[in-house]
């Protein structure tokens, strides 16, 4: 399919982004102020640009990947017709990015979309598991 262009701003810069649109776009958040969690706002890179936010630009092409980083902010458009589709993971070492962005939400009275909560309780209910099943394992293999 035809690419797509993404444009990110990286996690370091969040606040200053967030500040950035705020700043440029007033009358919409007084509308809603979380309109920063909707797909349907979008500022220049060169505004962006202009007012210190540092942008990268990437162009997707069919059969790859992209990774978006937690804090991390992102945007695009597809430059003709494609097929895609975005799946949601984290490894491990992403855990305290959740934590952060419960709190986050929580200042903002938005509803995450999963629990984290939930999710830290079975990683642990599965960690608790799979020790018990190597431990089995181990014990049945004692010379």
């Amino acid at each position: 399919g035809a690419p797509k262009v993404w444009y990110g701003v990286p996690s370091s810069a969040s606040h200053s982004f967030e500040l950035a649109v705020r700043d440029a776009l007033p009358h919409l958040f007084e509308e809603d102020p979380l309109l920063l969690h909707r797909l349907v706002t979008m500022l220049s890179p060169a505004e962006l640009l202009a007012r210190g936010i540092p942008v990268h630009r990437l162009v997707h092409e069919a059969g790859s990947f992209v990774i978006t980083f937690p804090g991390a902010f992102h945007s695009g458009f597809n430059t003709g017709f494609n097929v895609a589709e975005a799946v949601n993971f984290a490894p491990p070492d992403w855990l305290p990015f959740g934590s952060d962005i419960v709190q986050k939400y929580r200042l903002q009275s938005k509803s995450p979309t999963i629990s984290h909560d939930m999710l830290l309780v079975t990683i642990a209910q599965s960690a608790r598991a799979v020790a018990r099943r190597l431990g089995r394992l181990l014990h049945a293999h004692k010379p």
